[in-house]
């Protein structure tokens, strides 16, 4: 055999050799990730989020009211609401509601211009007339929900001239939420199983919840800004219904199918 035939042959080897091992190592590698493939088990979930509302009435009743006062000086202003806050307190006491359930939320005492009301065509600038307005605003809470109203009429009557609304509120707010929430994570397990079952699969975990958000709607009803001068007969009590509270939570839940 001739050198060069010797060199041919030991090429072929070569090439042989080398697409034997290239194979092997290609079949190595593929076998060893459908394995790790099929033994590692892919997690199988739906997420679902879901929400429940319920209603209750309320039970409680705040009354923001207040006094304003005006004068020629600070100290006329001053006593002028004083006298006039402390019947509106006593009045409300006389009602019905014990000391410690009325609160001052505000008092204000400041200085202010009021200019004169000119002739018309009058160029001439008169001075302001400097004046003083206290201002003193109290809460009132009360349970008796179905006297909010004579309430009002009451303080009013005693000096009261400013009513600014009425926030109604509920004593058991803790024990409503865990409802509202359980309902919602009963809605979520239904969502998750009707989906389950269309997928032709069952709920078999759950793998984790979150508590997305818990709103509160309170009623409120406003009132007006200023008692005097808008002529409220005595005659026509203050109607105020205290409706409903509603409570609502969303929840998210990750079930295992």
């Amino acid at each position: 055999m001739s050198r060069k035939l010797e060199y041919v042959v030991a090429a072929t080897l070569v090439l042989v050799l080398l697409s034997s091992a290239f194979v092997f190592f290609a079949t190595s590698s593929t076998t060893s990730t459908v394995q790790a493939s099929e033994s590692s088990g892919e997690e199988r979930f739906v997420r679902v989020s879901a929400s429940a509302t319920i209603e209750a009435k309320p039970d409680t009743a705040s009354v923001q009211m207040g006094v304003q006062t005006e004068a020629l000086t600070a100290e006329e202003a001053r006593q002028a609401n004083a006298q006039a806050m402390s019947e509106v307190i006593t009045a409300i006491k006389e009602w019905g509601v014990s000391p410690d359930k009325i609160q001052t939320t505000g008092f204000s005492l400041h200085q202010y211009h009021e200019y004169p009301p000119q002739s018309v065509g009058e160029d001439k600038r008169t001075e302001p007339i400097i004046k003083y307005r206290c201002t003193n605003n109290i809460s009132v809470e009360t349970n008796r929900l179905d006297g909010i109203g004579s309430l009002i009429d009451k303080a009013v009557a005693a000096g009261a001239n400013r009513v600014h609304g009425v926030n109604f509120s509920i004593s058991s707010k803790d024990e409503l939420e865990l409802v509202v929430l359980q309902d919602a994570v009963k809605n979520a397990r239904a969502k998750a199983d009707a989906m389950a079952s269309a997928a032709g699969v069952s709920v078999v975990s759950v793998i984790s919840m979150e508590e997305q958000n818990t709103y509160w709607s309170y009623p409120r009803t406003a009132m007006m800004e200023e008692v005097k001068g808008m002529g409220m007969d005595s005659a026509s009590p203050t109607p105020v219904e205290a409706g409903e509270i509603t409570i609502m939570a969303t929840v998210t839940v990750k079930f295992g199918i």
